[in-house]
């Protein structure tokens, strides 16, 4: 994978942005609720570290998952949910202290960036809050960094789980609990308010989470999928330009991205990954050499999605050796039809002679290791084979 690590404008920006906000909420948030000069002067302190770590987090972060990660790299859109959560935690702060649901700024960071980010921006908004609370208890701030951190750990198991029900009980118990605990320390009685203010937080948190997530992952999804199908439509600007620069060379795209679309299918991987990647795999060749480079340039340049460029860069394993099954697969169905479009008729003129080739490209590949860090099994790579010499039609020019 190849990080782009250039110095960027926009994302210098979107870091000031986020800064102001943080400036504004902490402002804000003191103003209204306190006005002794220790608590702005602590708040100061804390503040300038939470600035420090934020940018720190950010650009660690960025270059952890590297350019192709969407989350990681999206500056625009981590400025503007930090915006939302700093909102949020202005209004909390007329909240009574045991039922301000905390929860909510980690769930939105950590959906939007990385559960550091998230437990960060939580543990911040928590301190500034307790500072703006009458008693400032130690207890009190206690149970609020626990919600954060819990926030932060059902907010991954949300993501990586799917498990909407479940999570969404999580959170509502989770909440319920220690809105209590917050109010025995704060009162040191419970009364039907206190439980049904603690109630409402947990049913606020649970519900916005969860619908959160659902408008996320749906958005995500909506979006990706209109993207993957309009760059590989005949109406888009680049497809023409691939069918104007060789003929052969389109033709070759057009056949790799059927049969790697309709393979995928069967296999249960991401067929639309598939189709998109199977159709640029050569695009590099637009710019001439290096073509792994070039590739990836083009592809930024037409504002691809992530897990294509990936794919990209991934071209032939020059660079970087296919990591996923979509990107294994696109690479074997390329070398394939890549041999069958240099072969002869009259090689190829047997069934037997054309399952020879499949059997012996895919052998050589196996051979030399370069689907070992893509997580394809020996049953999908069996599976692929079959594909290949029963039903993927590779000596069809008209395919």
């Amino acid at each position: 994978m190849v990080l782009e690590d250039k110095w960027s404008w926009k994302r210098f920006t979107m870091i000031l942005v986020m800064l102001l906000e943080v400036a504004a909420m902490t402002s804000f948030v003191l103003i209204m609720n306190s006005g002794h000069p220790g608590d702005w002067l602590f708040s100061l302190y804390n503040g300038i570290a939470f600035c420090v770590l934020m940018v720190l987090g950010l650009e660690k972060n960025r270059l952890d998952m590297g350019y192709l990660d969407e989350k990681a790299n999206n500056f625009p859109r981590i400025a503007a949910a930090y915006g939302c959560c700093c909102i949020l935690t202005a209004a909390m702060s007329f909240f009574p202290g045991y039922a301000r649901p905390v929860m909510l700024t980690p769930m939105i960071m950590t959906m939007t960036a990385s559960p550091f980010l998230g437990l960060l921006a939580g543990v911040y908004s928590s301190v500034l809050l307790v500072c703006s609370t009458a008693s400032q208890s130690i207890p009190l701030l206690s149970c609020y960094l626990l919600l954060c951190v819990c926030g932060c750990v059902i907010t991954q198991y949300m993501q990586e789980k799917a498990d909407l029900a479940w999570s969404a009980f999580l959170f509502l118990a989770v909440t319920v609990c220690l809105c209590v605990s917050s109010a025995m320390i704060e009162g040191g009685a419970l009364d039907g308010t206190t439980i049904l203010y603690s109630v409402l937080c947990g049913a606020i948190s649970a519900s916005f989470g969860t619908l959160l997530f659902r408008l996320w992952n749906d958005k995500i999804n909506h979006s990706r999928t209109k993207r993957l199908e309009q760059i590989i439509d005949e109406s888009f600007g680049l497809v023409q330009e691939m069918r104007k620069f060789s003929k052969a060379d389109y033709e070759h795209a057009k056949k790799v991205s059927k049969i790697a679309e309709a393979c995928a299918k069967r296999l249960h991987v991401d067929q639309r990954i598939a189709a998109a990647a199977g159709f640029y795999y050569r695009v590099g060749r637009l710019e001439g050499e290096p073509y792994v480079e070039n590739g990836i340039m083009v592809a930024k340049k037409h504002n691809f999605p992530p897990e294509v460029i990936q794919i990209l860069g991934e071209y032939n394993g020059e660079k970087t050796l296919p990591s996923t099954p979509e990107s294994a697969l696109v690479h074997i169905v390329d070398h394939v039809v890549t041999k069958f479009d240099v072969l002869d008729s009259a090689t190829l003129s047997s069934s037997w002679n054309q399952d020879i080739v499949v059997y012996q490209t895919l052998n050589e590949n196996s051979a030399r290791g370069l689907y070992d860090k893509s997580g394809l099994s020996m049953n999908l790579f069996l599976q692929i084979r079959d594909y290949l010499i029963k039903e993927a039609g590779l000596y069809d020019d008209h395919l």
